[in-house]
């Protein structure tokens, strides 16, 4: 995952994925390694649950994620925070 952010969010649009988890590091990697290359097939529309949790969770990474995968329709209303360990 750390190697190759991006699989991720292509994968749950490959699939129409509906929830799927991860904790911060994870969304903040995927707005660090996008492009928009990248990011011009996908479709993120049935993402309806993205769970974040085992770290505490930044409200702007939300917010950030949130914005800049809205063009690929990511709902950030999607956000469940969750908690348990990451281990």
């Amino acid at each position: 995952f750390a190697m190759r952010p991006m699989q991720w969010l292509k994968l749950i649009a490959k699939n129409r994925g509906t929830v799927s988890v991860a904790p911060p590091f994870g969304y903040d990697l995927c707005l660090r390694r996008s492009n928009a290359k990248e990011l011009a097939d996908l479709d993120l529309s049935s993402w309806r649950v993205a769970g974040v949790g085992a770290e505490p969770i930044p409200a702007e990474l939300l917010a950030q994620f949130g914005e800049h995968f809205s063009s690929i329709n990511f709902d950030s209303k999607a956000f469940m925070p969750c908690y348990g360990l990451a281990e």
